[in-house]
């Protein structure tokens, strides 16, 4: 049993070795992703920070243990594609209906762009996904301040008959 285990162990540390400083830097970037928009979301809405930090993570996390297992003779698109369908569950979740309005609908596409995010440094462009992260806070304050000063209140029309 012992033997087994020094087995796996050195498994996991041969793949540290190799990957390791490249995968670390990926995950402290889906953590800064995750933070930068929770951040921003977290006055708002019950997702915040630490449920905007995970999602990002457990998708770059996908992405990594999905490249290792397939190693070449598999195809990463699809562990996208499942990521975004799981994630596309947990933002439903946040959408709430209260009389005749929808609430959590901005918070459930953040959900799932982090999502995106994730599978995006999990691929390999950390960068790319930290500067899309960066114009994604800017795009949630703009258009929020937008939608507040010109936008009507679509709560405060009248009802249709």
């Amino acid at each position: 049993m012992f033997d087994s285990l020094v087995t796996m162990l050195s498994g996991d540390l041969d793949a540290i070795a190799a990957d390791g400083p490249a995968r670390a830097a990926q995950l402290a970037a889906a953590v800064l992703c995750g933070s930068m928009i929770g951040y921003d979301r977290a006055r708002r809405s019950p997702a915040g920070v630490k449920t905007c930090v995970f999602v990002c993570l457990g998708a770059t996390l996908y992405m990594h243990t999905g490249a290792v297992l397939v190693e070449g003779a598999g195809d990463p698109g699809r562990m996208a594609g499942q990521i975004a369908t799981g994630i596309g569950f947990l933002g439903a979740g946040t959408i709430l209906r209260e009389g005749g309005g929808v609430h959590g609908l901005t918070t459930a596409a953040t959900i799932w762009f982090l999502g995106a995010v994730g599978v995006l440094i999990g691929s390999g462009f950390p960068i790319s996904a930290m500067l899309i992260s960066a114009i994604a806070v800017v795009l949630l304050k703009t258009l929020t301040h937008f939608e507040g000063t010109i936008l009507p209140d679509p709560r405060k029309r009248e009802p249709k008959s």
